[in-house]
């Protein structure tokens, strides 16, 4: 059953909340009735942690003009646009794009990074005239210069949308009547490129230059006709266009940065060097490294980390928000030297500076890796031979802060400062030894350092803002350690549904919480051999929990999340109590994994 946070919130409208102040969270036994409610609180009595920017048009009367509201303008005299309730996405608003629509709103400081822009449009049946979503590099009212760089043009006679590619040939594909229909922008203004999809399927001609190498798309600056004298490497403005029309709607408009940058090195050939393609580069002159098919955990190659190596991929942009950096790294037996897999806040080759914030050594005499985790003392781990196992580092821009997992367990040292508070970890900015003095709140570099050591191999890495995350080792039972997983995300405005596996009777307890650090028990993870569960860890807070009723060995948790923007950036832990008779303790139950979830759009 589908909770939904609307509903949860109106029953608490009683309550009186002032900025700054805590809200008063009802009984535990209440709170199994209304189980998000001190989310939504909390949320708004926070500031959002995204400065990436949304609309929905809910906060605007219905019927009023937007046009002054909300940094929204005209292009010319007369060309404004009314809030709806005719149609919505979420509730309750649209924005009616009809007759002398001409609707523009302004973006500023949006020159690097990759982005994506989401509208969601509605176009009825009957539909009559040709309407437009434009958006622009280059806008500044009211003589200009203008620079389009996108002008999708949906024809109610033909029924078609039509886009230039960045030439002259026209590439157009049928638009659906009476439902909500997804415009999405991918923006990488890094390597001054767009890609357009409509209802997923990408807007492309193949003619264009630099196709191939960057997987479908055009110039960003250039424009749609590929023929842009004074485009800017800038998201400026969209415009939405009615050019005497009648009614289009859109709704849950947003610009945010591009969920993730990954690299599995299946498009480079086998033996290859990979210095000079994607990206990569090398700390020095012969330090590259070799595509490999001898290893590979997703489908064809990995990288090959062997004798001079020391590899390098740059990133810009990363300078806010949380992130979570993964990566799985293959260590063949018989290994021998130490090699490296690093993370810097600041990289500038060749003479730098330069400052590290992960410096993980796996050595092969010892079969240990090892973390200054934010002081002097080492911290180290065995690591696994002849299997791929998972680094996953999250980087909290916002706090300065990072934790960093192999094959899901932290490392981590309980006296650096801070640790109660933020759950375990170190200052990003201070590095693996806590004395960087020149650290940046970015994310600069990843690093393959060989040593000259013998061959480990990397593949799938990625770089994506933190959605859903485990964060910690469940305890078997008469099955496996039950696992938390999703097939979505926890995204504003939409259903998001977590399933519990490996569960003997098909039942558990899903403990939710808004802490992974403090409970009421004490600090978290909290041992559970005093409630009859040996070798179980709390890790969440119990502010509320649910039974889960499932079938065949899993089960599922689900909420619906309103299309708030106050809940951007919004966390909520999660883990389950299995039941478990079989499984050989006191209690008869174990514990599954934890997990994170932070809300998103």
């Amino acid at each position: 059953m589908a909770n939904t946070l609307l509903d949860l919130a109106a029953a608490e409208n009683n309550l009186r909340l002032h900025r700054g102040a805590t809200p008063k969270i009802p009984s535990r036994s209440t709170l199994m009735k209304r189980l998000f409610l001190p989310a939504v609180f909390a949320a708004l009595c926070t500031p959002s942690l995204t400065a990436q920017w949304f609309e929905d048009f809910d906060s605007y009367a219905p019927a009023r003009q937007v046009v002054g509201q909300g940094g929204w303008e005209e292009w010319g005299p007369g060309s404004g646009a009314l809030v709806s309730t005719t149609q919505s996405r979420t509730p309750a608003n649209s924005i009616n794009i009809n007759g002398p629509s001409d609707l523009v709103h302004q973006y500023s400081g949006y020159t690097s990074g990759q982005w994506v822009y989401r509208a969601r449009q509605f176009i009825p049946t009957g539909t009559t005239g040709s309407t437009y979503f434009i958006m622009l590099n280059k806008y500044a009212y009211p003589s200009g210069p203008n620079s389009w760089s996108i002008e999708l043009l949906f024809n109610s006679t033909t029924g078609q949308v039509s886009q230039n590619c960045g030439g002259p040939a026209v590439i157009s594909m049928p638009f659906v009547f009476n439902a909500w229909a997804e415009i999405k922008v991918v923006i990488d203004l890094d390597q001054d490129w767009v890609q357009i999809y409509y209802n997923g399927v990408l807007f492309d001609d193949p003619a264009v230059a630099n196709h191939v190498t960057l997987g479908g798309g055009y110039r960003w600056s250039l424009g749609d006709f590929g023929t842009n004298t004074t485009g800017l490497v800038n998201i400026g403005a969209v415009d939405l266009y009615a050019n005497n029309a009648s009614a289009v709607y859109y709704d849950d408009i947003s610009l945010t940065r591009l969920k993730s940058w990954y690299e599995d090195f299946d498009a480079y050939a086998p033996a290859s060097q990979a210095v000079g393609q994607g990206g990569w580069e090398q700390w020095g002159p012969g330090s590259g490294a070799l595509v490999a098919n001898t290893q590979s955990r997703s489908t064809t190659n990995s990288i090959n980390v062997a004798g001079p190596t020391d590899l390098v991929y740059q990133y810009s942009g990363y300078t806010t928000g949380k992130w979570v950096y993964r990566t799985w790294q293959f260590i063949p037996t018989g290994m021998t030297g130490s090699s490296y897999f690093i993370l810097l806040n600041r990289y500038a080759y060749p003479l730098g500076p330069y400052s590290w914030s992960l410096d993980l050594l796996f050595n092969g005499a010892t079969g240990l890796a090892s973390l200054n985790a934010g002081g002097a003392a080492v911290i180290s781990k065995p690591f696994v031979f002849n299997q791929w196992a998972e680094i996953k580092v999250v980087i909290d821009l916002d706090l300065d802060w990072v934790q960093v997992y192999y094959n899901g367990v932290l490392f981590d040292d309980p006296a650096v400062a801070n640790h109660a508070t933020l759950g375990g970890g170190y200052r990003w900015t201070l590095g693996d030894f806590g004395t960087n003095t020149n650290g940046q709140l970015n994310i600069g570099a990843v690093d393959l350092f060989a040593n000259n050591a013998t061959s480990v191999y990397y593949d799938d890495l990625s770089l994506t803002p933190f959605e859903f995350e485990t964060m910690g080792l469940g305890c078997p039972g008469s099955l496996p350690a039950a696992q938390l997983t999703t097939p979505s995300r926890p995204r504003l405005g939409e259903l998001f549904n977590v399933q519990v596996n490996n569960l003997p009777q098909s039942v558990a307890f899903m403990a939710l919480g808004f802490s992974s650090v403090t409970s009421t028990f004490g600090p978290l993870p909290f041992e559970l051999t005093p409630a009859g569960m040996p070798n179980c860890l709390l890790r969440v807070s119990l502010d509320t929990t649910q039974l889960l009723i499932g079938a065949g060995g899993t089960a599922n948790y689900s909420v619906l999340i309103p299309n708030w923007p106050t809940l951007l950036g919004l966390t909520l832990h999660m883990q389950a109590l299995v039941l478990d008779p079989a499984a050989g303790n006191p209690l008869g139950a174990v514990v599954s994994d934890a997990a994170t979830a932070r809300f998103g759009q």
